[in-house]
């Protein structure tokens, strides 16, 4: 029996959906379109293509994979010892275009991946399909002694049923991931339809998906490497492979979206071209940034460097530091499902070494992990009385958010506040940077237990002084006014999948009002 509790979640959620994920929600649980091998057209030339980034190494030759940093041998496709993103991983088949890989391996792989189709419940779903199909394209546009009629056919049919499996029920990166498959379809397979579908729904998606800063509108650095990654593969496709009627203008569409992409990701990351690990995010996955900037210059795409707005990210920098400030409105709201209750948060190095992290994500399995990587508590802002900010839950989901009301937005001071803890319960918060320290101030409208959470990189160690008025560690002080408490506590955070580091938090109790400066030393 479901509780009221469980209800009121749940209505909390659904009440932010499109009606049409609803209506496909409901119609994909009625028909699910199964495969079926069908013949594939003719092609006698594969696409002409500039070279792309190179896949990183996770096949060793010998039948063992390394994804999301846990290494095992092939047990099947739908194998899950390892968790369900490592067996998507290996259903990816992006290693087929790693360095290394032999003719003999690839055959043997894709010829093995047709024998099993049929049954391939994880292989089958439509997100994976594409993931795999790109990567397959790729693989025999590079590699055409590859081709024969039985692979395109595989690839075809695999194509005709992802045309069925569309994920209008989840839109956002799932559904444009999809038509960038579709897209690079039609060029393979000089498919007409495919065509004039693909550029439909790309137009429409890519207009709502891609902020006019250039952001990703899920907000996570790390997809934004990954659509981009994507976004330039089919810039690449169609550029250089003209067949249909407007598709030069389609090109130009492209080009200037991923511009956009390109001068987000120039201004969002560090100077050593690594991202924030803001939302879902982890190093490793997507592509390096360096490597993009490289391919967009390949592709002669050109790009400047786009102020940070409708994102909701700053970067707050004098000579020594480097911040990241988040005081972003939740954006795909009607799929935010990698979203984390980490409203006014922040990242900061100094001279170009982390300081102040992120929690990361570690895993995207449903358990404890997943619900604390998510937390507020979990992140560089406040808690009160122990709740998120957002009603974040089930792995994916979020419930209840707040409305985000800036008020101040300069190049070196920004001031916002929310009501996520409750009605009338408002949380301000105030960063500022000069040249001789970045200050945090925080305001709760009510007499509340209120946590401030700040998490060292691994190495430092803080030391509270006495009085309470300051954390000590080696690269700054931490002073501070209004902590009623301060705990300092053990935990780890992740930069990549399945790593933790071991770390400090400083846990700052206080009633209504406190601030804290990072003070170099």
């Amino acid at each position: 029996m479901i509780s009221y509790m469980q209800l009121r979640l749940v209505l909390n959620t659904v009440m932010h959906l499109k009606p049409q994920q609803i209506y496909h929600q409901v119609v994909a649980r009625v028909h699910q379109p199964q495969f079926q091998f069908l013949e594939a057209p003719d092609i006698k030339t594969p696409p002409v293509l500039i070279a792309p980034i190179p896949k990183p190494i996770c096949y060793n030759g010998y039948d063992e994979f390394n994804f999301i940093n846990i290494i095992g041998p092939f047990k099947g496709w739908g194998n899950k010892d390892h968790g369900n993103l490592w067996a998507f991983n290996q259903n990816y088949m992006d290693w087929l275009n790693q360095g290394g890989v032999t003719d003999e391996d690839a055959e043997k792989w894709v010829d093995k991946y047709i024998t099993d189709m049929p049954d391939n419940v994880i292989g089958n779903d439509p997100y994976v399909t594409a993931l795999r199909c790109m990567n397959w394209f790729w693989l025999f546009a590079t590699r055409p002694q590859l081709r024969n009629k039985r692979r395109e056919d595989a690839l075809y049919s695999q194509c005709k049923l992802l045309e069925k499996k569309l994920e209008y029920k989840l839109l956002a990166n799932h559904l444009l991931e999809e038509l960038f498959a579709l897209f690079i379809a039609s060029i393979y397979f000089r498919d007409q339809h495919w065509y004039e579908l693909s550029n439909k729904g790309l137009r429409k998606e890519l207009d709502e998906q891609i902020l006019k800063d250039g952001a990703h509108y899920e907000l996570s650095p790390m997809y934004q490497t990954i659509l981009l990654d994507r976004l330039l593969d089919c810039y690449n496709f169609c550029s250089n492979n003209p067949l249909f009627s407007g598709q030069k203008e389609f090109a130009d569409f492209m080009a200037s979206k991923a511009m956009l992409m390109l001068g987000h990701l120039m201004t969002i990351t560090y100077k050593d071209d690594s991202i924030p690990l803001l939302n879902d995010a982890a190093r490793g996955i997507g592509p390096a940034c360096t490597d993009l900037f490289d391919y967009a210059k390949r592709l002669s795409l050109k790009w400047d460097v786009i102020p940070l707005t409708r994102c909701g990210y700053r970067k707050l920098n004098n000579k020594r530091i480097e911040a990241v400030v988040d005081i972003s409105q939740i954006r795909a709201t009607y799929q935010p499902g990698h979203t984390h209750a980490d409203f006014f948060t922040y990242e900061l190095r100094i001279d170009g070494e982390p300081f102040i992290v992120d929690t990361g994500t570690s895993t995207y399995d449903k358990g404890r992990r997943r619900d604390y990587e998510r937390s507020t508590k979990a992140h560089n802002t406040v808690t009160v009385e122990g709740k998120d900010s957002c009603e974040v839950w089930s792995g994916f989901r979020v419930g209840k958010r707040p409305r985000i009301h800036i008020v101040t937005d300069f190049k070196d001071e920004v001031m916002a506040w929310h009501q996520g803890f409750g009605k009338g319960l408002k949380h301000t918060r105030h960063f500022v940077i000069n040249p001789s320290y970045f200050g945090v101030s925080d305001e709760v409208s009510k007499s509340r237990e209120s946590i401030s959470y700040i998490h060292f990189a691994e190495g430092v160690e803080p030391h509270v002084s006495d009085d309470l008025s300051a954390i000590l560690t080696t690269k700054a002080t931490i002073s501070i006014n209004g902590a009623q408490k301060i705990d300092i506590l053990e935990n780890t955070y992740s930069e990549e999948y399945n790593i933790t580091k071991n770390c400090k938090v400083a846990a700052i109790h206080f009633d209504k009002k406190m601030e804290y400066k990072v003070q170099l030393i």
